[in-house]
């Protein structure tokens, strides 16, 4: 299980997410648009609690919940696996069980200093979308990109200076993934902040 997925990540760490955009003839004249919101709304939005801090070109069909909403739901079974390369160049912690392919693996790449989160689920034909962290503090969306080659995949290459991933791997309570429409929770394990640590030394 853990040379499949391993491998599967390998080939995809490198393929950045590219959103696409469409125009088609000259639109009605629009609307007026609003007044854009004050500094000082944008900085309390971004304060409060159950926020959703979310990339600017991130796409995502998956609803806006917040902690409350799956704070009661079951965590995903399994548990987690700490894998490294033969040469150290990437490092993996997964989760999924025994002899399944992982569920959700958070990999470093350390020749770009990105963690690939990855979610087992399949969104066809392949295109952008979004993938969905929710933590009891804040929901963080991050652009993504399915992949149906071999183990369809949604897959987000994050960098990893990136502070959301300190909230995510810090959050003892676990965390809720969204993609393709579909939630999970899965339960912590300091193997995340070990990666962590891997791609930042």
């Amino acid at each position: 299980m853990q040379q499949s997925w391993m491998a599967r990540e390998m080939r995809s760490v490198s393929i950045m997410p590219l959103a696409l955009l469409l125009t088609a003839c000259t639109p009605p004249a629009p609307p007026t648009q609003p007044a854009a919101e004050s500094p000082a709304a944008q900085s309390s939005a971004t304060a409060s609690t159950n926020t959703t801090i979310r990339d600017p070109n991130a796409l995502s069909d998956n609803p806006a919940f917040t902690w409350d909403d799956v704070d009661q739901d079951p965590e995903l079974i399994g548990r987690w696996f700490y894998t490294a390369s033969g040469d150290g160049a990437f490092t993996s912690a997964a989760f999924g069980g025994e002899e399944t392919e992982a569920s959700f693996t958070w990999v470093c790449n350390r020749a770009s200093r990105t963690i690939a989160l990855t979610r087992d689920i399949e969104l066809t034909p392949d295109q952008p979308t979004g993938l969905g962290i929710i933590t009891p503090g804040a929901r963080y969306v991050f652009d993504a990109r399915s992949f149906n080659e071999g183990l369809p995949n949604i897959s987000a290459q994050v960098r990893a200076i990136d502070p959301r991933l300190d909230a995510i791997a810090a959050s003892a309570e676990g965390f809720a993934v969204q993609a393709a429409g579909d939630t999970t929770r899965i339960r912590h394990d300091a193997m995340l902040q070990r990666v962590l640590a891997d791609c930042r030394s």
